[in-house]
């Protein structure tokens, strides 16, 4: 089975979070999550005081913790779009690696995936899980890392279900022959 299809630099964040979004929905990732949301819940605090004292407050003091609360929500609201920004201007800017035109081939050995500069090809023992996530199917070869392949290339919800079906049957069988051939 071969598929053709092209990624641009724009289609790279939507790439990222999915990609970010299936590890994260995995349960061995829970006290990491949690973490991450007990230090939001931290840096809320502040702008949940600011804003309880402000409504205590009366006349001149209450225009300064108004003020104050504003200033905090502004600072952790762009804090966190810079720190977004920061992530997205990392991606890659040039195709040829991971943008522009690309072909993913499956067969009973693997998986390759060719851009104009580079061929990957990762043996079906290499491919940890076939997930779909947001608008991409996902072959995860590592805890965090995959191929990907917009789902755009592959048709309706129906036929990406199929496809996955396919590359975990190939991924099967490829298990079931490895198996039988490395015992005799």
């Amino acid at each position: 089975m071969k598929l053709e299809y092209s990624v641009s630099r724009n289609e790279m964040g939507a790439i990222t979070r999915s990609i970010t979004h299936a590890i994260w929905k995995r349960p061995e990732n829970n006290k990491r999550k949690y973490f991450l949301q007990a230090i939001s819940i931290l840096l809320w605090i502040p702008v949940g005081i600011f804003i309880a004292y402000s409504f205590r407050a009366k006349g001149d003091e209450f225009a300064s913790w108004a003020i104050y609360a504003v200033a905090m929500t502004v600072a952790v609201v762009w804090g966190y779009r810079l720190l977004e920004r920061y992530i997205l201007n990392t991606l890659p800017a040039e195709p040829g690696s991971s943008l522009g035109p690309m072909n993913l081939k499956a067969d009973a050995s693997g998986v390759t995936v060719e851009t104009s500069n580079t061929a990957s090809f990762t043996k079906w023992s290499g491919i940890k899980a076939i997930e779909a996530s947001g608008e991409y199917v996902l072959l995860f070869i590592d805890n965090h890392a995959a191929h990907y392949l917009p789902q755009r290339a592959i048709g309706s919800e129906t036929e990406v279900s199929s496809f996955i079906t396919a590359l975990q049957s190939l991924k099967n069988d490829y298990a079931t022959n490895s198996i039988g051939s490395e015992s005799t």
